[in-house]
C-alpha cells in the first residue's frame, strides 16, 4: 500500500509533471545542480549584501513556474487555481526587478532578483511542465482571458461617464470631442431623425460584430448548441432588419431636408401623435448616451476577444471552455480592485512628485478612484503578459530548447548571478567559482539528461550519476584552485591592484580547461 506522501507525490507528477516523451534530469542530478546553483548564488549575495533579493527572486521564479504548469494542465480544479496564481505571480515576477531597479535605485539588486527567479524557475522545470512554445501559450491565454475580463469591466465603467470621456478628448482630441457631442446632443428637430437612424445603425453594427466575435456556441454545453444557434440566427435576422429600416429612414429623412425646410413638417402633418412620440425618443439625451455605450462596449468587446484570440485563445488545445476560469478571476480581480483603490491611491498620492499627483487628483475626480485604479491595475496586468511572452518565443525560437530547458535557466541565472558580482566588486574567489560552477552545472546537467534518454526514466541511473558528478566536482575544483592561486600570484606582482581583469582572463581559462578535460 502506497503512503499518503507516495499518493501526492504520484498524483501531483500526473497533473502537472513532464510528459513522457519530454526527458527529464534525474533525482541525483537534479540535486546536485541544484545545490551548486543555490550555494553559488547565496555566496554571491551575501557577497555583494543582497541575500534578500536571492530569497526573493527563487520563491518568484518557483512561484511563476508552478503557475503555469498548474494553469496549462488538462484538469478543471489545477486550471483554476492556477490561472488565480498567475494573475498574482505574473505581474510580481516582471514588477519586482522593475522596482528594484528604478524606484529604488538599486540595478544589482534587481540583477539578483532576476538571477535567483531563473534558477528557481529552472528547478521547478526539472520535475514540472512548466516551460516550452505549448505550455506558455495556454498558461498565457489564460491569463490574457482573465486580464480581457477585467479590461471589459473597466471600459464599461470608464463609457458609463461617456460625457467625462467627451470632455477628456475636447481637451486632448477636440475633433474626437466633437465627434461624441454630436452623438449626444441632439440637433434641432428637423435633423434629429437623421442623427437617429444613424446612432441606431452604428450600435446594430457594433453589436453585429461583437456576436461574431464572442464564441457563444463553443461556450454553452454540447445539448444546448442548436437551440444557441438558432437564437443567434434570429438575432442576426433582427438585426438586419432593423439595420436596413435605418438605412431607408436615413436616406428618406435626407430626401426630405433637401426638399422641405422642416423635416418635422412631414410626419407632424401625418400625425401629432406620431410627431409627438418620435419627437420624445430620438431628441431624448438619455436614450442617445444609452446608444453610444452600447457602441462604444460593443467594439471593444470584439476588438478584445479578437487581440485574445492572436495572442493564446486559439492554442488552447481547441478548448475555448478553459476561458471560463479565467472570466471568473478577471472578475474577481475587478473586485478586489474595486475595495483596495481608494485606500491605495490615497497611500500613493503622497510619495508622487507634484505633477503626478495633480493628474492622479484630476483623474480621481473625474472618474473616481475604482476607475482609477482599474485602469491602473489592468494597464499592468497587460505589460505582464506581454512581457512573459517571452517564455513561449524563448523556446519557440529555440534559443531554450525544451529538452534542456531546465539545466539552461538554472546555468543561466548562475551565470547573470556571476556577472552581477562581477559588477558589483566580488572577490576573486567568488567570481572565479561562480564561473566553475556555471560549466558544473551546464557539464552535469547535460549528462544526467543523456543518461536518461539513453537508459529510460525507470532505469537505475544513481551509479553513472554519482561518478560523473564527482569527476565534474573535482575536476572543477582542481581549476578553481589552480585559478585562485595564479591570481594570488598575479596580486604580488606590478598587477597589484588591477585583480578582477586577471581574474576574469584566467577563469575563463579555467572555465574552457574544465569543458575540453570532462569532455575529453
Amino acid at each position: 500500500m502506497l503512503s499518503p506522501l507516495t499518493t501526492l507525490v504520484r498524483t501531483i507528477d500526473a497533473t502537472i509533471g513532464l510528459p513522457e516523451e519530454t526527458s527529464r534530469i534525474p533525482p541525483v542530478t537534479a540535486v546536485v545542480v541544484g545545490t551548486i546553483a543555490l550555494a553559488t548564488l547565496l555566496g554571491i549575495g551575501v557577497a555583494v549584501d543582497a541575500a534578500d533579493d536571492v530569497a526573493i527572486g527563487l520563491v518568484l521564479g518557483i512561484v511563476l513556474a508552478v503557475a503555469i504548469a498548474l494553469a496549462a494542465s488538462d484538469r478543471p480544479v489545477t486550471i483554476v487555481a492556477g490561472t488565480g496564481l498567475l494573475l498574482v505571480a505574473a505581474p510580481l515576477f516582471v514588477y519586482v526587478p522593475v522596482y528594484r531597479f528604478f524606484d529604488l535605485g538599486r540595478p544589482l539588486s534587481s540583477v539578483v532578483v532576476v538571477s535567483g527567479a531563473l534558477v528557481g524557475y529552472g528547478i521547478v522545470r526539472f520535475r514540472f511542465d512548466a516551460f516550452g512554445t505549448r505550455v506558455g501559450y495556454v498558461a498565457l491565454g489564460q491569463l490574457f482571458g482573465a486580464i480581457a475580463a477585467a479590461s471589459l469591466v473597466t471600459v464599461g465603467l470608464v463609457f458609463t461617464r461617456v460625457e467625462t470621456v467627451s470632455a477628456v478628448f475636447g481637451e486632448a482630441v477636440p475633433s474626437v470631442g466633437d465627434a461624441i457631442d454630436v452623438l449626444l446632443v441632439p440637433s434641432p428637430s428637423e435633423t434629429a431623425l437623421v442623427e437617429f437612424s444613424a446612432l441606431i445603425a452604428l450600435a446594430v453594427v457594433a453589436v453585429w460584430l461583437a456576436l461574431a466575435a464572442l464564441p457563444i456556441v463553443q461556450l454553452v454545453p454540447g445539448r444546448h448548441e442548436t437551440a444557441v444557434d438558432d437564437a443567434l440566427d434570429i438575432v442576426d435576422n433582427v438585426l438586419g432588419a432593423t439595420f436596413a429600416l435605418c438605412v431607408v429612414t436615413f436616406v428618406v429623412s435626407l430626401a426630405a431636408l433637401g426638399n422641405v425646410n422642416r423635416l418635422e413638417a412631414v410626419y407632424y402633418d401625418l400625425s401629432p401623435t406620431l410627431h409627438a412620440v418620435l419627437s420624445t425618443v430620438v431628441e431624448s439625451s438619455l436614450l442617445r448616451l444609452l446608444l453610444v455605450q452600447v457602441i462604444l462596449v460593443s467594439f471593444v468587446v470584439a476588438v478584445a476577444v479578437e487581440l485574445l484570440a492572436a495572442v493564446g485563445t486559439r492554442r488552447l488545445d481547441d478548448a475555448p471552455s478553459r476561458i471560463v476560469p479565467a472570466v471568473l478571476w478577471g472578475l474577481l480581480f475587478v473586485v478586489a480592485i474595486a475595495v483596495a483603490a481608494p485606500s491605495v491611491l490615497e497611500s500613493v498620492a503622497g510619495s508622487l512628485e507634484p505633477a503626478q499627483e495633480r493628474a492622479l487628483t484630476t483623474a480621481t475626480e473625474e472618474f473616481g478612484p475604482v476607475v482609477v485604479g482599474l485602469l491602473a491595475g489592468v494597464v499592468g496586468l497587460w505589460f505582464a503578459g506581454v512581457a512573459l511572452l517571452a517564455i513561449p518565443a524563448a523556446s519557440g525560437l529555440g534559443f531554450v530548447p525544451d529538452r534542456t530547458a531546465g539545466v539552461r535557466l538554472v546555468m543561466g541565472g548562475t551565470f547573470l548571478a556571476t556577472v552581477a558580482g562581477a559588477v558589483g566588486g566580488i572577490g576573486t574567489v567568488v567570481l572565479v567559482g561562480g564561473i566553475v560552477a556555471t560549466m558544473v552545472i551546464w557539464d552535469v546537467g547535460e549528462f544526467g539528461l543523456g543518461l536518461t534518454e539513453e537508459l529510460g526514466r525507470s532505469a537505475p541511473t544513481r551509479h553513472g550519476e554519482l561518478v560523473h558528478v564527482a569527476g565534474s566536482v573535482v575536476v572543477g575544483g582542481l581549476l578553481f584552485a589552480g585559478t585562485i592561486a595564479t591570481a594570488g600570484f598575479l596580486a604580488g606582482t606590478t598587477l597589484e591592484g588591477a585583480l578582477v581583469l586577471p581574474a576574469l582572463v584566467f577563469a575563463t581559462v579555467a572555465a574552457v580547461a574544465l569543458t575540453i578535460a570532462i569532455r575529453g
